[in-house]
């Protein structure tokens, strides 16, 4: 007998596994006994004999010009994690990318959000650990200057990753929009919530076709949930972004003692005030009201009472002041109130009437945007598009070539068979993509949108009336003055009229729902009135 010892087999090709124990799975190919794919080890082939079959009787390698069985196999635990963070490290730079060229943003947002994002990455848990130290440094060449080509060669997004992680931690698609948003903020500028939703419903910025910017080498290599987080199929809501936004940035401040910086209140109202139509009385008073409430226009993380809830968010806060500051300035009702002077911001009266036809006539002219939106297309369903007329079925077809349609050949495995064929019919009826024109976030409307908000305006100036002053004297109580018969809403369902009007529109523009924007509205109010109370008891206790 020989006395050459036996062979160990060699370990598991997963890096953390080690395992040496194999056997044939009913798929033909092998695996460990903690159920990792052996790549190397090949698949097993069984002849058809017509009896029972016997699984790993024979062996050989799957021909790669066939159709590569690298295509269809997944990764998994830690590779999978790693190659999952490194397609959504692409779009995160397309995203940057988007905002620096055509949103015209400073240059500065790249640094910006790398920091956020190595940041965001040491959040991952990890099932036996996390190394850490190079963050940084794997992060900084995703965000160079190199050319889009060079973009598929980059290291991976996640060098630091050596473990499983949780996928209820891993980041996604809201996540980038979200570190976005805090890199405009942390820069300043008066970007809002609803400003990211439309540039991502309309399609300018990535986000629905997210995984189309994403090399096939790694996109093909993920499981269907995870390719399903590059692709989502559901319409992104202002607050689910609000949200995110808000946990996020609590994450950093809790965790690494990060400050956010307060919203650009001044260049936000001036946005507001132009985009509802409101007198510049509103501006004044509002940035005066929010002082005598003790309001700043950050965000709440610590000490916030369960009443301040519905206005933690510093946007949401800011537009339910204007809110209650319109109506106790211009109230929307028949009652009749007097200044005490000339001077006060209450001396002139709105024509709601006027102010609605306005936004109602800006709603019908609006022209249908170019491509379709995201939401609108979603909402399509196969009897509309039977009813669909020319220029609608046009404006879908554009969307579904933007967005779901490839003319991507495919040059390996059986595919690519019919490689020329498929060249020879797209070049027989070649589809240009349609371009968008170049607007910066800032601004985020088209010049003839911004001469009709102008014009919006000037004819809510040109509305008001002047009302009849009546002085202070003894029996002042018995006249009106700004603030009587207030009517407070706790329901949306209360809202009629121009008042509906305003406060639908409000909504919209401070990234929130129309019943969300309520509760806050109401809930300032309640403030207010507690103000207004303890002031009185101080009044009547000096005398």
């Amino acid at each position: 007998m020989s006395s050459r010892p036996k062979r160990r087999p060699e370990p598991c090709n997963n890096e953390n596994c080690g395992s040496r124990r194999f056997q044939q799975g009913e798929d033909g190919y092998t695996y460990c006994d903690q159920g990792h794919q052996q790549s190397d080890r090949g698949a097993a082939v069984v002849e058809d004999t017509g009896e029972l079959v016997l699984a790993g009787r024979k062996h050989r390698r799957v021909d790669s010009n066939v159709e590569s069985t690298n295509i269809g196999r997944t990764l998994e635990g830690s590779k999978l994690v790693e190659y999952y963070l490194m397609a959504l490290q692409v779009v995160l730079r397309k995203q940057v990318k988007w905002l620096v060229d055509e949103g015209k943003v400073s240059v500065e947002i790249e640094g910006i959000v790398r920091e956020l994002w190595a940041l965001r990455l040491r959040k991952v848990q990890f099932r036996d650990g996390y190394e850490s130290g190079t963050d940084t440094e794997g992060q900084s060449q995703i965000f160079s200057s190199q050319s889009e080509g060079e973009s598929g060669t980059v290291t991976n997004a996640s060098q630091t990753s050596r473990r499983k992680a949780s996928t209820s931690e891993i980041a996604t698609l809201v996540d980038t929009l979200a570190l976005c948003y805090i890199a405009t903020l942390l820069l300043r500028l008066p970007v809002t919530i609803a400003d990211y939703i439309s540039l991502a419903d309309k399609g300018s910025l990535p986000y629905y076709s997210a995984i189309r910017l994403v090399q096939k080498s790694l996109t093909e290599k993920l499981p269907g949930q995870y390719q399903s987080l590059l692709e989502p199929q559901t319409i992104l809501k202002a607050e689910d972004l609000q949200r995110r936004i808000f946990d996020t940035a609590k994450q950093f401040h809790e965790d690494f003692g990060m400050g956010m910086p307060a919203v650009n209140h001044p260049l936000l109202l001036y946005r507001w005030m132009r985009a509802l139509a409101l007198p510049i009385e509103v501006f004044a008073t509002t940035t005066r009201l929010a002082r005598m409430l003790g309001l700043d226009f950050g965000y709440l993380f610590e000490g916030a009472r369960r009443s301040e809830f519905p206005v933690r968010y510093p946007e949401v806060r800011l537009m339910a002041l204007v809110v209650v500051v319109t109506k106790l300035l211009f109230p929307c009702d028949d009652h009749e109130r007097h200044p005490a002077s000339a001077q006060d911001m209450s001396a002139m009266r709105m024509n709601w009437d006027a102010w609605q036809k306005s936004q109602s006539s800006d709603a019908e002219k609006a022209p249908k945007p170019e491509p379709m939106s995201n939401s609108d297309a979603f909402a399509i369903t196969d009897t509309d598009c039977l009813n669909m007329g020319d220029e609608d079925l046009d404006r879908y077809l554009d969307w579904y070539q933007n967005n779901l349609a490839s003319e991507s050949v495919r040059e390996q495995g059986r595919a690519g068979k019919e490689a020329d064929f498929r060249r020879t019919m797209m070049g027989l009826f070649p589809a240009p993509l349609s371009t968008d024109k170049t607007t910066p976030i800032v601004t985020s409307k088209a010049p003839e949108q911004l001469d009709e908000l102008s014009q919006h305006l000037r004819e809510t100036q040109a509305n008001l009336t002047t009302l009849s002053v009546v002085s202070k004297t003894a029996s002042d109580d018995k006249v009106n003055r700004a603030g009587t018969y207030y009517r407070r809403y706790r329901e949306a369902s209360e809202l009629i009229g121009p008042i509906r009007v305003l406060y639908e529109k409000a909504s919209d523009l401070g990234g929130t729902s129309l019943s969300s924007l309520v509760k806050a509205v109401f809930a300032v109010e309640l403030r207010l009135e507690k103000l207004e109370t303890r002031t009185r008891k101080e009044e009547a206790s000096d005398e």
